[in-house]
């Protein structure tokens, strides 16, 4: 194999050197107040941002990112419900079935008694 190009010579002379040095300082509570003062920092300016940005949108008339993210909750709401609605109409049909499916008869279903014998029997006893 041949000798490596030039700039990865440097890199690799270059990594040597500050890889150490920067591996102790991510590892330091310096480093960490860093990281945290900017998180902190690009939040409060996105926050602002976006506060701006929703005023020039209503200012036209128009959504906000905002508006937008409230309505998908919205029909992501409405969405569960409707698949609970669906789940219990299935529910009660399968349960509305099964119950026809074992039922005698309707006189039964009705509380009357059921008529003994054929239709000529029944002409006959009235």
């Amino acid at each position: 194999m041949a000798d490596k190009p030039l700039w990865r010579k440097a890199f690799d002379s270059v990594d040597g050197v500050l890889a150490p040095r920067l591996e102790g300082f991510v590892q330091t509570s310096v480093f960490a107040d860093a990281v945290s003062v900017g998180v902190k920092l690009e939040a409060g300016v996105r926050h602002r941002l976006e506060r701006q940005t929703r005023r020039l949108w209503h200012a036209a008339n128009l959504p906000a990112g905002s508006d937008v993210t409230r309505l998908r909750e919205q029909v992501a709401a409405l969405d569960r419900q409707l698949r609970q609605l669906t789940t219990a109409v299935e529910s009660a049909r399968k349960e509305h079935t099964d119950a026809d499916t074992a039922k005698p008869s309707d006189a039964a279903r009705h509380g009357r008694p059921r008529a003994q014998g054929g239709r000529a029997q029944r002409a006959a006893r009235s």
